[in-house]
């Protein structure tokens, strides 16, 4: 079988190895792609994450040791210029749920726990190394 023979299709076996191995690149490449994607997505969110610890702790330390009630409210945007993203996928928005201790389900946004000033990303899913959204 000679290389450069055309088949019934008009291509020749050397041009049909030679499509699926850039296919075959691209495929690798887009998978690639969205992985570095994803992990800039958490990182992103883990740094608006400590925005926001630092601006509840920046709140307690003028207020005298109060934590704000609310994070939208008036009083809190003197230290946070409106609520950052979850970028996460699984997790995605800028809303805030309020309670007691850690988050317990798959939600989205944030979860902020007033009694001990302390914020969580309000999901219980994992990330690629089996760490829990809100144990970041």
């Amino acid at each position: 079988m000679n290389l450069l023979t055309r088949n019934e299709k008009g291509l020749t076996s050397l041009n049909a190895i030679l499509l699926a191995v850039i296919i075959l690149f691209l495929v690798i490449v887009a998978y690639m792609f969205l992985g570095f994607r994803d992990a800039a997505r958490v990182i992103s969110t883990r740094g608006n994450l400590t925005n926001l610890r630092n601006a509840i702790h920046t709140y307690f330390t003028d207020y005298e040791g109060r934590y704000p009630d609310d994070l939208s409210g008036e009083g809190f945007k003197r230290y946070m210029d409106g609520i950052p993203f979850v970028l996460i996928k699984e997790a995605y928005g800028n809303g805030v749920t309020y309670g007691t201790g850690k988050p317990d389900s798959e939600s989205t946004g944030w979860f902020y726990d007033k009694s001990n000033g302390k914020i969580y990303i309000n999901s219980t899913l994992k990330d690629k190394i089996g760490i829990p959204y809100c144990d970041y």
